[in-house]
């Protein structure tokens, strides 16, 4: 606020980008320039803003940010939406190694990635994560029929919503 209010006395008008909670809780991003109008004695009287929502251009932006980092990993990657545990990105490592090369993976959830998944254990194992008790959780698990790492954050999106990003990564060497 104290940036915007010295750039409005010394420019007249402020350009930036801003966080905004809506009333429901979820937040926007827009792009804000605000004009203002000071007396003679340097005092901000009036101010005019207009703001134009870029959220959806910010969650783009972040997704494929993230994809570009997350493709170049040896490690299967899954993220998918914490609330309902639909799958919403699998790395190249993590399509290969379940065979889904060029599938359609739009409708399946976490469960379909593992055909011992037990959901009710797997939400008691992540409530650390949802509660913010915990940043990160790493176990060892059989996925696909090997042993593995798993290291799993939660991690909230532009548009508010949470999400699990789980890292894989094949444990078969280090368990021999």
């Amino acid at each position: 606020r104290d940036l915007v209010v010295r750039a409005l006395r010394r420019d007249g008008k402020w350009t930036g980008e801003t966080a905004l909670t809506r009333k429901d809780g979820s937040r926007f991003w827009t792009r804000t320039t605000i004009i203002g109008r000071c007396n003679d004695a340097g005092e901000l009287v009036r101010t005019l803003a207009v703001r134009t929502d870029i959220t959806k251009n910010k969650v783009l932006q972040d997704a494929e940010q993230k994809q570009r980092l997350l493709e170049r990993l040896k490690d299967e990657v899954y993220v998918y939406n914490a609330d309902d545990l639909s799958l919403c990105y699998l790395n190249r490592s993590a399509l290969l190694q379940l065979g889904w090369t060029g599938v359609d993976y739009t409708g399946l959830t976490l469960a379909d990635t593992n055909r011992d998944f037990n959901e009710d254990g797997f939400r008691a194992r992540v409530a650390p994560l949802r509660t913010g008790e915990t940043d990160v959780l790493v176990y060892e698990s059989i996925h696909q029929g090997r042993p593995v790492e798993i290291n799993l954050q939660l991690d909230r999106s532009f548009d508010g919503r949470d999400r699990f990003i789980g890292v894989v990564r094949d444990i078969t060497a280090r368990k021999r």
